[in-house]
């Protein structure tokens, strides 16, 4: 028999919320996900007494420091910059999240689109949290592909039916 340890649980939710991490932590996987474009970001900093961490100052996610930049594709029509930091955000309670910022620029008009992805693995790198999220996208789309097929295959068989 063969033996599969899961470390990971990928999920979409642009309205994360604390009770999400708290049930995904709770049977030992850490959680990838997204979070909505307008989010709140801040940098962490250690209190004074104690370990815990606590806001600092707020990340502009449009204007990361260039010490963050994982990688830059380019191609004739558009810029995708690719950041990772950490940080935390006000509506999940001091958590420490490990955040891989996509900026796509379109050169046409100068136009920028972004992307919030999360984890809660603090030592993940950008490029496994993107293929964490590519995996289940391909796979959603996937499932909701079958879903139509077999759809439209009912739908053809009770047309036919009705001739």
């Amino acid at each position: 028999m063969i033996k599969l340890s899961l470390c990971y649980f990928v999920a979409d939710s642009t309205f994360l919320a604390i009770h999400h991490i708290k049930e995904v932590r709770k049977h030992g996987l850490h959680l990838i996900s997204k979070l909505a474009c307008n989010t709140a970001l801040y940098k962490a900093r250690s209190k004074k007494r104690g370990s815990e961490t606590t806001e600092g100052g707020r990340y502009d996610l449009y204007n990361l420091d260039e010490a963050c930049l994982k990688e830059t594709r380019e191609d004739d029509d558009e810029t995708i910059k690719v950041y990772q930091i950490q940080a935390l955000n006000p509506s999940l309670k001091g958590v420490l999240l490990n955040i891989v910022v996509i900026l796509n620029t379109r050169k046409a008009d100068g136009k920028v689109g972004i992307k919030i992805l999360i984890c809660t693995d603090l030592e993940l790198s950008y490029d496994l949290v993107l293929s964490g999220i590519i995996t289940y996208v391909f796979k959603l789309s996937l499932i909701l592909m079958m879903q139509n097929i077999v759809l439209d295959f009912r739908v053809s068989k009770t047309t036919r039916k009705k001739m």
